[in-house]
């Protein structure tokens, strides 16, 4: 050890910042693959992006953005359990991030679990009363459970917020 310090091993400046150079470096390859993912993204190879969001997380544990992208991935594969997992994990981390309770909310729609999906959208409004995606999902689940009246406010809500879909099924649910 001795030796090592005289021969300057040990020095200072022998190379200054080496973890910020690691840190930079991880932060680049985490940003080239999170960017690299959603290009697949894009052009639904969502395999693909599945592979490149993952290495995105395992980089950089903290994020939560790679695993929106890989949980909405596995959406877009059918792979809804994974898609749940994902978001749990979401919501465990950040309690109010929207975009995961709106996602839950949308697939236990699609899989016509009603009542959950409305525990889901309700939260999304409630964190982001602006959001006419969820108000238009909330409104599918109200009507397809017989609550005609609250669907209809809600297609009328997200009518209102601009949410195209929202607008003709208003006009659906008025007849």
């Amino acid at each position: 050890l001795d030796n090592l310090t005289r021969k300057g091993f040990f020095a200072p400046g022998r190379k200054k910042n080496t973890l910020k150079n690691f840190q930079k470096t991880q932060e680049r390859k985490y940003l080239d693959l999170l960017s690299s993912g959603h290009r697949y993204f894009r052009k639904k190879q969502y395999e693909k992006a599945v592979k490149l969001y993952t290495a995105a997380r395992s980089l950089r544990r903290d994020k939560i953005e790679p695993l929106y992208w890989r949980a909405r991935a596995f959406q877009e594969l059918g792979k809804t359990k994974w898609a749940l997992e994902d978001f749990k994990t979401i919501l465990r981390i950040d309690p109010k991030y929207e975009k995961a309770w709106s996602n839950m909310g949308w697939i236990y729609s699609n899989l016509h679990r009603w009542d959950d999906a409305l525990v889901y959208l309700n939260r999304a409004i409630e964190l982001n009363p602006k959001n006419g995606w969820a108000y238009y999902n909330r409104g599918r689940c109200y009507y397809n459970k017989g609550m005609r009246e609250k669907a209809l406010q809600d297609a009328k809500k997200a009518c209102d917020l601009g949410y195209d879909l929202g607008c003709k099924v208003y006009k659906k649910y008025r007849k």
